[in-house]
């Protein structure tokens, strides 16, 4: 299993055979690219590093932070009237720790 697919195996709760019982027919019809696989080997493969690690960093960057985990904070913090920062998200930061990636 390559690294995309573990990753996914380990980060998901339905597979893609779960969501084909899961989903209608109706609604299966109406939707596109339903492989989240597929979809994470392209975001694997866009990273042009060498390193499975931060090949997995990358995809993080890319998909996991801003469709999932910073929209999940923005909700949150803007239904208390709150403004939340992502420090370590600073494009500076970032850079340094893949740099020093251990």
């Amino acid at each position: 299993m390559n690294l995309a697919d573990r990753y996914l195996t380990y980060n998901c709760y339905f597979t893609n055979e779960d969501k084909n019982l899961l989903y209608s027919n109706e609604f299966l019809n109406g939707i596109t690219n339903t492989n989240s696989y597929k979809i994470a080997r392209n975001k694997f493969q866009e990273s042009k590093a060498i390193d499975l690690r931060d090949q997995a960093l990358h995809f993080d960057l890319v998909s996991w932070l801003p469709d999932s985990q910073l929209v999940k904070v923005d909700i949150a913090s803007m239904s208390a009237s709150l403004e939340s920062r992502s420090p370590s998200l600073d494009q500076n930061m970032v850079e340094l720790a893949v740099k020093n990636s251990i």
